[in-house]
C-alpha cells in the first residue's frame, strides 16, 4: 500500500509532503521492526516475501523512490502541485532517514535533491549539474529565497552534506558544503536581524522575540558546522585552517554565552567553546611538532 500512487496522493492532498514523508518513515521503521524482530503482525504482511534486513532495506529505498517522484512531479501527472520548500523538507526527511539506516550514499543524494528544491525551486539536481560543487550549485540558482527559512534549509541541508562527505572521507565535497553551510547560516542570521528589528518598529514585540530565539539557533548551528569543518580540515592536515575555524568558535560561543546568560543557549555556547578550545590546543601542538 505505501507504493500504490492513490495512497500517496491522498496522503500528499491531505498532509501535505513533508508529514507524509515522515510518515513514511515511521511506517517503514515499523514494518522492519515487525520483520526482523520476527512478528507477523498484519503491517509486516507486504514484506512476506522478504527473508534478510538488507532484502527489506531494499523495500524501503523502492517506497522512498516512489515517494519521491511523486512529489518531483511537480503537478504533472499526479495532480498534485508540491511547492519546491515543501519538497526540499520531505526529501531532507527521507534523506535524513536513509544516513541512519547506513546508507550514504543514498542519503547524499536525497540531500542534493532537497538542496536543488531550496535553491532552484526545482525537485532534483539535473544531469548537468550533477557533479558540480556546492558552492557552484547555490551561485547557478541564482538564489534568492522569498521565505526566510529557504535560507536556513539551505544552510542545514548542506550541513548534512558536509558531514555526510565527512564519512566517505571525500575531503574536498566535505569542504565545500561546510563552508558553504555556514555562508548560508551568516545570510540567515543577518536576515532574522533585521526582520526582528522591523517587527520591533511594527510593535510585533511578541514576533521579534520569536525571531531572535530563531536567529540564535541559527547562530548555534553554525558553529556546530564551523567545528566539524575544523575536524575535517584536520584531518585532512591542513591545520592552519583548522585552527582558525576553532579560534573563530571560542570567540563566537564565548561572547554569544554572555548574550544569553540564564538560558539553555548559554550552556550549549559554553560546551562548544570548550571543545573548540581543546581542539585548538591539540591542533597547535601537531603544528609545533611539524615545524620542529
Amino acid at each position: 500500500v505505501l507504493q500504490d500512487g492513490r495512497y500517496i496522493s491522498q496522503r500528499v492532498r491531505k498532509l501535505g509532503a513533508a508529514l507524509s514523508a515522515e510518515l513514511i518513515v515511521a511506517d517503514c521503521d515499523l514494518l522492519m521492526e515487525a520483520k526482523v524482530g520476527g512478528g507477523v503482525g498484519q503491517s509486516s504482511m507486504q514484506f512476506g516475501r522478504l527473508s534478510t534486513e538488507s532484502a527489506i532495506a531494499a523495500k524501503v529505498i523502492v517506497i522512498f523512490e516512489r515517494f519521491r517522484r511523486y512529489i518531483n512531479d511537480a503537478g504533472g501527472a499526479s495532480g498534485v502541485l508540491v511547492a519546491p520548500s515543501e519538497r526540499g523538507t520531505a526529501l531532507f526527511v527521507l534523506g535524513a532517514a536513509l544516513d541512519r539506516r547506513g546508507m550514504v550514499s543514498k542519503s547524499i543524494a536525497y540531500f542534493r535533491s532537497a538542496l536543488s528544491s531550496f535553491c532552484a525551486g526545482v525537485g532534483a539536481l539535473s544531469s548537468e549539474t550533477t557533479d558540480m560543487s556546492y558552492s557552484s550549485i547555490v551561485d547557478a540558482a541564482g538564489v534568492s529565497p522569498p521565505r526566510l527559512l529557504d535560507h536556513v534549509m539551505i544552510a542545514r541541508a548542506l550541513a548534512y552534506l558536509g558531514g555526510l562527505h565527512e564519512k566517505k572521507n571525500e575531503t574536498t565535497e566535505a569542504v565545500d558544503a561546510l563552508n558553504t553551510s555556514s555562508s548560508y547560516f551568516e545570510r540567515a542570521i543577518s536576515l532574522y536581524a533585521i526582520e526582528a528589528g522591523a517587527s520591533i518598529g511594527l510593535g510585533g514585540a511578541r514576533r521579534a522575540k520569536i525571531l531572535s530565539e530563531r536567529m540564535g539557533d541559527a547562530k548555534l548551528e553554525r558553529l556546530v558546522a564551523l567545528a566539524r569543518l575544523g575536524g575535517v580540515y584536520r584531518r585532512a592536515g591542513q591545520l592552519l585552517e583548522a585552527m582558525s575555524c576553532f579560534d573563530l568558535i571560542v570567540a563566537e560561543a564565548e561572547r554569544e554565552k554572555d548574550c544569553c546568560a540564564g538560558t539553555s543557549k548559554s550552556s550549549s555556547y559554553e560546551v562548544l567553546a570548550k571543545l573548540a578550545a581543546i581542539s585548538s590546543k591539540q591542533t597547535n601542538k601537531l603544528l609545533k611538532e611539524m615545524s620542529s
